[in-house]
């Protein structure tokens, strides 16, 4: 890393607490100034980060600073708003997940993006845990040959998952727009594009809008993957079966590819603990924050070179047309073509 890159943020809640100290690991991004809808929030932000420069108005912050890039780290209403300010500004931008609140706004800031010139990066960091990363390459070396079934299941922590953000519970889809964008995103970063979902959701707390509990169905071409989320899941998170092996990752990220070579046990990675995630452990394993720390390191790199991102907006466009394509599934009970 060599090129010096300054950035300001906009958005101080919640998420801001793990994305602005994850940035502070890199000695060659610099943030530079905090913007907040309630000020007193950033001004708060400021002081436990030593930002001097905190402002009421985000277009102001972005003419008076004149960043490299904008991070978002707003709530996903305010996702559209933001990015169309930094297009208008011909600076680039790093946003959350899920990249908004439908897929006509996702594809009204791509193309906003592209249109102004601007780097559009989604910061979707579940596929930078190293267990995922590692499944990928299996995949790809061929070890379980051509694949025909594939399974994902996992765990929405209950309570938890909208216990620090209040927010998620008025969401008329929240599972599946809030985990889904990962879930989804690691599914196509595993085995490509499907050609069709249907997805059933179901609401198991009542104080919440939307349903926290799905399971869905991709169909590809020549395979079916399955997804299920639930407050609770058995050992097997990933499940392939493909025509020369299996490969199966459990719920300690314990990774074990069988096939005609016999049985190989991959060694489970360790990983870093970061005294400023200190409040999420508990509510959030090791690996999610590590994730946040690697996926910012990749955007740097990819900003400072000028390299295509994995989560270019383009790209996760992809990913955001899936999300919906399951909403529409579940609303309407019905499969949903995705070509």
């Amino acid at each position: 890393m060599s090129k010096k890159l300054r950035f300001a943020v906009i958005g101080t809640g919640f998420w801001s607490t793990l994305q602005i100290p994850a940035w502070r690991g890199y000695k060659n991004v610099e943030l530079t100034a905090l913007y907040n809808r309630t000020y007193e929030k950033a001004v708060i932000a400021g002081k436990n980060y030593g930002i001097d420069k905190v402002y009421a108005d985000a277009e102001k912050m972005i003419a008076e600073e004149k960043p490299d890039f904008i991070d978002i780290i707003t709530e996903v209403p305010a996702h559209e708003e933001f990015v169309l300010l930094a297009a208008k500004h011909k600076v680039d931008v790093v946003c959350q997940k899920p990249m908004s609140t439908d897929y006509a706004s996702c594809e009204k800031m791509v193309k906003a993006c592209m249109d102004n010139g601007v780097r559009l990066i989604i910061h979707e960091n579940y596929r930078w845990q190293e267990h995922f990363r590692t499944v990928k390459k299996i995949l790809d070396s061929g070890a379980v040959g051509k694949i025909r079934r594939a399974e994902f299941n996992y765990y929405n922590r209950g309570r938890a998952t909208f216990a620090n953000q209040p927010f998620l519970k008025t969401l008329p889809h929240l599972i599946t727009t809030d985990f889904g964008s990962h879930m989804f995103d690691l599914i196509r970063y595993f085995y490509g594009e499907p050609e069709s979902v249907y997805c059933r959701g179901l609401k198991t707390y009542e104080e919440l809008s939307g349903e926290d509990s799905l399971v869905a169905t991709l169909r590809y071409p020549d395979m079916l993957c399955t997804c299920a989320v639930s407050e609770n899941t058995h050992n097997a998170m990933i499940f392939v079966d493909g025509e020369s092996g299996t490969l199966e990752m459990d719920k300690e990220n314990n990774i074990t590819l069988c096939n005609e070579e016999g049985v190989r046990k991959y060694e489970k990675p360790v990983y870093p603990t970061y005294e400023w995630a200190s409040h999420v452990y508990g509510y959030l394993p090791p690996e999610c924050v590590s994730s946040i720390v690697d996926c910012n390191g990749s955007v740097y790199e990819s900003l400072a070179n000028n390299t295509v991102h994995e989560t270019e907006g383009i790209e996760n466009l992809k990913t955001m047309k899936i999300v919906y394509a399951a909403c529409e599934s579940i609303e309407n009970n019905t499969v949903v073509s995705l070509l």
